[in-house]
C-alpha cells in the first residue's frame, strides 16, 4: 500500500481516473471490434496484472494503459486472421 485508497490491485482514484480516459480513447480507437465495456475490463485488468509485482507504481496506469493497447490489438489482428505477433495470415 502507498497511496491512500488503493490496494494491491485495485487503483487509487488519480490512476482509477487515468484507466477511465485511457479505456474510453481506447474504446473510440477499437469502435466496431470490441464493445466498450470489453476495453475498460481490459484496461483495469491489465492494471491488475501489473499491480500484483509492481515495487514503483508511479507509472502504473500509463503502462496498464500499453499494456491493454497491446492486448486489444493483438487480439484484434488475431480475429481478423492475422498473426498477432506480425498481423500476417495465418496458414
Amino acid at each position: 500500500m502507498g497511496i491512500e485508497g488503493e490496494t494491491e490491485t485495485e487503483p487509487g482514484p488519480r490512476d482509477a481516473h487515468a484507466l477511465q480516459r485511457t479505456a474510453e480513447h481506447l474504446a473510440r480507437r477499437f469502435e466496431g471490434t470490441f464493445t466498450a465495456e470489453l476495453v475498460k475490463q481490459c484496461v483495469f485488468e491489465s492494471y491488475a496484472d501489473l499491480a500484483r509485482t509492481a515495487k514503483i507504481r508511479t507509472y502504473l496506469a500509463a503502462t496498464a494503459g500499453h499494456a491493454a493497447e497491446n492486448r486489444l490489438r493483438n487480439l484484434a489482428r488475431f480475429l481478423e486472421g492475422g498473426d498477432a505477433a506480425g498481423g500476417r495470415p495465418a496458414h
